[in-house]
């Protein structure tokens, strides 16, 4: 065992690589000083175990043996990643422990891990109870290159407040230079224009709790309020409620060009639609002529909309099969963010169910829909009547 740093406190900490100077399944490590430098690929999966470090306990001078008792700990700054194999709280006896440095994946640039050692027990004098504390910090630093974060990613990972691994995994492309229809099937179809043309669709499940939805929504200094932001423009419904904790899912649609913000001209719709309950009696489906509608054979529509005159707005409509949709209260938001439509839809709103079925849609035109001639360009991924059947169980 290399040791690399011996604290002068009764406490010995000693670190030693995993493998010295050459390379664990495909990671290569180097030590320097008191810190872990390594490539971590995530193309080569999880990392696992990159080193060890062993732990020798004696008692303070002043403390009686009998009543001394050892227990570990440590806590990590600036990532995730890192793990120990010994527990949290773990009782170290007499004899040296050693654990491992373990990674999960290699989603950080560098990270700091705090090793702390508590040796409680009663003075040999006074019989009085002590408390003493040793730590030990060192640093795991990556030196491979991180991929760039996508723009869907930078607003999920700023909603959960941590990084996503493998984001790509909640991904899937949509196809692109396919001729699309409009809702009247008497116009023929056409390849959507960028600003209307998806290439990517995305899904997330997450529990987002109080202070969660303060920090991305709710509060002073939330990433997302409602109007422009940091990160685009958030919309809130027509007819809001309150967001409260629970489960959320996170979908989005990425067109080929950035979403305008303004267009004195054309109008503007970026629809999530659903079959919320997987029960076709309650339904919509256009009528004539618009029987392809792109909102066909779903009952629960998340839409956000854009008009010259009246702006942005997000409406959130159901469907009783009547025909008809209405509008209804709900606590959704939408983020405009680049070229990023995404939805952030609370389960509760479906009836809680355990699957549902799901389209993405995007929409422009004139103002005429595409009728006498006039322009249109749009998207369905999947073209209806089809849908994409999601799970309501956590991602992350």
């Amino acid at each position: 065992m290399r040791i690399l740093h011996q604290l002068s406190f009764p406490l010995v900490i000693a670190l030693a690589a995993a493998c010295s100077g050459g390379s664990s399944g495909g990671q290569t490590v180097e030590f320097r000083a008191s810190d872990i430098t390594l490539c971590c690929d995530p193309s080569q999966g999880a990392p696992g175990k990159i080193g060890e470090f062993t732990i020798r306990t004696s008692p303070p001078a002043d403390l009686d043996p009998a009543t001394v008792e050892a227990r570990f700990g440590y806590s990590l700054v600036g990532g995730s990643s890192a793990r120990m194999s010994l527990p949290q709280g773990a009782v170290l006896g007499d004899a040296p422990v050693t654990a491992d440095i373990l990674l999960d994946d290699c989603d950080f640039e560098g990270m700091s891990v705090v090793l702390e050692v508590t040796l409680t027990g009663r003075r040999l004098d006074t019989r009085e109870p002590r408390a003493v504390v040793y730590s030990r910090v060192f640093r795991i630093i990556n030196t491979c290159p991180q991929p760039a974060r996508i723009p869907p990613q930078i607003l999920v990972e700023e909603i959960v407040g941590s990084a996503v691994s493998n984001f790509e995994n909640f991904t899937m492309p949509a196809p692109t230079g396919v001729p699309t229809g409009n809702s009247d099937p008497s116009i023929a179809r056409r390849i959507p224009d960028a600003v209307t043309e998806v290439f990517q669709i995305g899904f997330v499940v997450v529990d987002l709790d109080q202070a969660q939805l303060d920090a991305a929504f709710l509060g002073p200094n939330a990433k997302f309020p409602v109007g422009n932001g940091p990160h685009g423009r958030t919309l809130a419904p027509q007819f809001p409620a309150p967001m409260t904790p629970g489960r959320y899912a996170l979908t989005w649609q990425c067109p080929s060009a950035p979403i305008p913000l303004a267009d004195p001209v054309h109008d503007y719709q970026f629809s999530y639609v659903t079959d919320s309950d997987l029960l076709p009696g309650n339904n919509y489906f256009g009528s004539a002529p618009w029987t392809a509608d792109y909102w066909n054979n779903t009952d629960l529509q998340y839409s956000a909309q854009y008009d010259p005159a009246t702006d942005w707005r997000l409406q959130v409509t159901r469907s009783s099969g009547s025909g008809g949709l209405q509008a209804i209260l709900s606590s959704a938001r939408v983020v405009l963010y680049d070229q990023v439509n995404l939805f952030v839809i609370p389960w509760s709103e479906s009836g809680s169910p355990p699957e549902f079925e799901g389209r993405h849609t995007a929409f422009t035109s004139d103002g005429s829909a595409g009728q006498g001639g006039g322009y249109w360009s749009g998207d369905q991924t999947p073209e209806q009547p089809q849908l994409i059947r999601y799970s309501w169980q956590l991602s992350l």
